[in-house]
């Protein structure tokens, strides 16, 4: 696996927890909002379910790679509802960790979370170091 880093402290929340927050129609768009920003930058350390793993650009053989995440305690793992997914991206020199991921899998990770869009958020989370990884 790859070594570790000294990260800044640990964001207190599941990706379940992110979910959860950007999903719910009772809150309002600045309340989402807040917790976005509350979380936005800071390090967080995810158990998921791995869904897909590509190159960051497929013909450059250097590039990052990116794992589509769901929870690992959804219901239908393998077709979760497009704001129940994440994405995470991984330094192209922890190929050989990355290489040996199935769909299906579970993996805990370390990265940096990320919201991206204006209205519905696509949680990412970059700068990513596995952790574990449960065939």
């Amino acid at each position: 696996m790859s070594s570790p880093i000294t990260p800044s402290p640990l964001a207190p929340v599941t990706f379940v927890d992110v979910i959860r927050v950007l999903s719910d129609t009772s809150l309002t768009d600045l309340q989402k909002d807040e917790y976005r920003r509350k979380h936005q930058g800071r390090t967080v350390e995810w158990t998921v379910r791995v869904l897909s793993v590509k190159r960051q650009t497929e013909n450059k053989p250097d590039s990052d790679f990116v794992v589509v995440f769901g929870s690992s305690e959804a219901a239908d793992i393998r077709n979760p509802p497009l704001g129940e997914m994440g994405v995470a991206t991984f330094p192209a020199n922890l190929r050989d960790d990355i290489v040996d991921l199935h769909s299906d899998e579970t993996i805990r990770f370390r990265g940096v979370l990320n919201f991206i869009g204006p209205i519905h958020y696509t949680v990412v989370v970059n700068n990513c170091q596995l952790l574990e990884h449960h065939k």
